[in-house]
């Protein structure tokens, strides 16, 4: 239509200049200006009027068309807000979607957090435990420790006591040993006294005799020799000689 309404703008225009253009030549020429019975003012008014009709046409074209722009435009406007629309609510589901996700991770995340502290809290206990067990098992120990280091001390003293009674009975029996033995010698007569050094012989008194200058102790058996009394010590047995720091005879 718009193209049509141009079409005639653009005729009636050249058809009034022309008219124009022709009245013009014939008023210089001096002709008349009827064509057929047509004056020359009803073509202008004719042409006029089609002319006028013809940008009323354009104009309502032109309306026509920025309306219909207009409406386009709009309908693209209402298009794309409703794209936006719909890409909002796709967007919103998304992020739903994506913070069921996050809630989800979160969710698993604290309760794999409550399991590692529950297995930490087990393990704790489980140590203290232990740890009261060893101190228990340690508190046994030291108390087994005390009473053997009390009873190896008990023991170590009555092994002293008995040593020492045992050395205080051999000393006893020594020191009656030697008096007998010099009253013995004091009594008899003077004929009987041996010829050599010393007054008992060592091999023949029937008991461990040490000599208290060399630290050597002789055994019934062995061969004997003379001896000064006053440098003899008696022993039950030769451990006690040994525990005194004497050596047996070597004959």
């Amino acid at each position: 239509m718009s193209v049509l309404f141009i079409l005639l703008f653009i005729v009636s225009f050249l058809l009034g200049m022309g008219l124009i253009v022709w009245r013009l030549i014939n008023i210089y020429r001096k002709k008349p200006t009827e064509i057929k019975g047509i004056s020359f003012g009803k073509l202008i008014i004719g042409t006029a009027i089609v002319f006028v009709i013809s940008i009323i046409g354009a104009t309502a074209t032109n309306q026509s068309t920025s309306s219909s722009a207009e409406i386009k435009t709009v309908v693209a406007i209402t298009k794309k807000q409703r794209q936006a629309v719909s890409t909002d609510k796709v967007d919103e589901k998304e992020r739903s979607a994506d913070l069921a996700k996050k809630y989800l991770a979160a969710k698993a995340a604290s309760e794999s957090l409550a399991t590692i502290q529950s297995s930490i809290a087990e393990k704790d206990a489980a140590a203290v435990s232990i740890s009261e067990l060893a101190s228990s098992k340690a508190s046994v120990a030291s108390e087994e420790a005390v009473s053997r280091s009390a009873a190896a001390s008990s023991s170590q003293a009555a092994a002293q006591a008995l040593s020492l009674a045992n050395s205080q009975s051999a000393s006893t029996a020594a020191a009656s040993r030697q008096a007998a033995a010099t009253a013995a010698a004091a009594s008899a007569p003077a004929t009987s006294a041996p010829t050599n050094n010393g007054d008992i012989v060592t091999g023949k008194q029937g008991t461990i005799i040490g000599n208290i200058n060399s630290k050597i102790y002789h055994v019934p058996g062995q061969a004997g020799y003379h001896m000064n009394s006053a440098n003899a010590r008696y022993f039950n047995t030769e451990q006690e000689a040994i525990n005194a720091g004497y050596r047996k005879a070597l004959r």
